[in-house]
């Protein structure tokens, strides 16, 4: 048989500022890990009635047990529900009792369309009416990249009460995404290890809801953010986008 020679691959050069930028990448990017809640006011935008729960429902009692006062503030009246729709009174009832199971205040209901909620100018407004109420110092919202198009309009309506805001703080303002129907891509993390029996009975307490019958993908997403996140003893991370609020309204504005 004929011999055959090996001959060296060809290298490209690699500059001497992308081997050192290359070195200095840390092996893992994973996101922050929030252990500190010094916010005083916070308040959740929630298009339905369970996405509270769902996205930030073990921060929610870490943020109680710090002392802050935490407000949901449901966009639509949730008549539109899974598996099956649901009399608005009825989502209402079920809000008011996660609420005080999560030790939060009384909810607040802005009652817009389920599944077509839209920036309209009489949303906007009662949306910065309860803000300026509220004076929060943190938002939680869904994520702008949400499969739901009720979760990616919410933003469009907290983008649009910007102009109308007197009495919130926006220097100091930050926004936090969280998840539901898709994952973001998160640069802060919270162990809800000790937290995560109760958001499941809160979940749980949607009666109407899919999610008090099969809540396990939504409880296996908050498994799977521990990876990497804390030591062996935490099995369950709920993880957030945080921004400030100039940098929140820059990311909308481009996004819809």
């Amino acid at each position: 048989m004929r011999g055959f020679e090996l001959r060296a691959l060809p290298t490209r050069a690699i500059s001497k500022n992308r081997a050192e930028m290359t070195t200095a990448r840390p092996v893992f990017n994973l996101p922050k890990l929030v252990a500190e809640f010094p916010e005083q006011r916070v308040v959740v935008v929630a298009p339905h009635m369970d996405d509270e729960a769902i996205g930030c429902g073990g921060t929610v009692l870490c943020h109680h047990k710090a002392g802050a006062q935490i407000t949901t503030v449901f966009l639509t009246n949730g008549e539109v529900g899974r598996p099956c729709s649901a009399e608005p009174h009825v989502r209402h009832d079920e809000a008011r009792r996660v609420a005080s199971y999560l030790k939060m205040e009384p909810p607040r209901f802005l009652d817009g369309p389920d599944t077509a909620l839209t920036a309209t100018e009489e949303l906007v407004t009662a949306l910065a009416h309860h803000l300026d109420d509220l004076a929060p110092d943190l938002i939680y919202a869904p994520w702008i990249g949400d499969a739901h198009r009720d979760h990616v309009m919410a933003n469009a309506l907290l983008a649009g009460v910007a102009p109308l805001l007197v009495d919130t703080d926006t220097n100091t303002l930050r926004v936090r995404a969280y998840e539901v129907w898709s994952p973001l891509p998160a640069n802060i993390s919270v162990d809800i290890t000790t937290q995560m029996n109760r958001k499941l009975q809160a979940m749980q307490m949607y009666q109407s809801q899919f999610v008090a019958h099969d809540p396990a993908p939504l409880v296996g997403l908050n498994r799977y953010r521990s990876m990497g996140v804390g030591g062996p003893a935490t099995t369950h991370v709920e993880c957030f986008h945080e921004a400030t609020w100039p940098d929140y309204l820059r990311h909308i504005e481009a996004t819809l």
